[in-house]
């Protein structure tokens, strides 16, 4: 069931507009090979889990506003199901979110004005400028949780087919234009959610690559030799951030591709997309 953010919002994201913003797709669970192999002979199982088929919007986000004060998570909220090393939310994380909606407003228009999808009448833009507590915090209150650092690469990968780009199919294929996703040099800021059909992941996800980069659960830290359901939760500095964004180049659109961001820095070029339960 789709969570509160869509809740009296037409449905009007995809590239016909007439799909609901809060629709999601199951991405069937498997074992694959992280980062194609570009770091070694690094597996990954990961179980069935659900991903919402667009990245966060701005419509979205400005419900989780409305009376943000009862929306901040509760301990222990957000757990991933599948791994049982998952506390959920830690309680030591609240001082990181802003106190009330005024600061959260404010909070959300601190970064790149030129950017900012916040202010903008477009609410099927993809939420940007946000921190990794806020981003968490709106997939708890959505019914959701952040996926995974694996869950991502797996979701932009094909899972076993280890595609190049989200869209290659055959998975070698290495054809990338502005007709598949929103990136440099021609995109000129983020564009709506799922207005690329072409670039639709295996399982029906928009913009994994291109748009925006999106908040992953996981420090950023290497790969584990092997894992099942993991993520890496060992305190840190940094967070994944996977996907690439409107301001980046094509290199960084690959499904290997993974950045990271101090998890208290927000940038017009980082939003989020919820992961759920099956």
């Amino acid at each position: 069931m789709p969570g509160p953010s869509c809740a009296d919002l037409p449905e009007n994201c995809g590239p016909d507009k007439a799909s609901s913003c809060c629709a999601s797709h199951v991405v069937p669970g498997g074992t694959f090979t992280r980062d194609n192999g570009i770091s070694g002979e690094v597996y990954a199982t990961v179980s069935d889990f659900r991903l919402d088929d667009y990245e966060v919007t701005v419509g979205r986000f400005r419900k989780f506003m409305e009376g943000y004060a009862a929306h901040k998570p509760q301990v222990g909220s957000g757990k991933n199901p599948n791994n049982a090393l998952d506390r959920g939310w830690d309680p030591t994380w609240d001082a990181s979110l802003p106190a009330d909606e005024e600061a959260l407003a404010e909070n959300v228009q601190v970064c790149g004005k030129d950017f900012i999808t916040f202010t903008a009448a477009d609410e099927t833009l993809p939420m940007n400028c946000i921190t990794w507590f806020e981003a968490y915090a709106f997939c708890i209150w959505d019914g959701g949780r952040l996926p995974t650092d694996a869950e991502t690469n797996y979701a932009a990968a094909g899972g076993n087919e280890q595609r190049e780009f989200p869209w290659s199919d055959p998975p070698e294929e290495m054809e990338i234009d502005a007709s598949h996703a929103t990136f440099l040099p021609e995109a000129a800021g983020p564009e709506p959610v799922g207005s690329k059909p072409l670039g639709d992941g295996r399982w029906g996800h928009a913009d994994l690559s291109g748009n925006e980069w999106e908040w992953c659960q996981d420090w950023y830290r290497s790969y584990p030799e092997r894992c099942i359901n993991c993520a890496n939760l060992t305190d840190y500095s940094i967070r994944v951030i996977r996907g690439g964004s409107f301001y980046s180049e094509r290199e960084s659109l690959y499904s290997t591709s993974r950045l990271y961001h101090a998890p208290n820095h927000a940038d017009f070029g980082v939003g989020v997309r919820c992961a759920r339960t099956p």
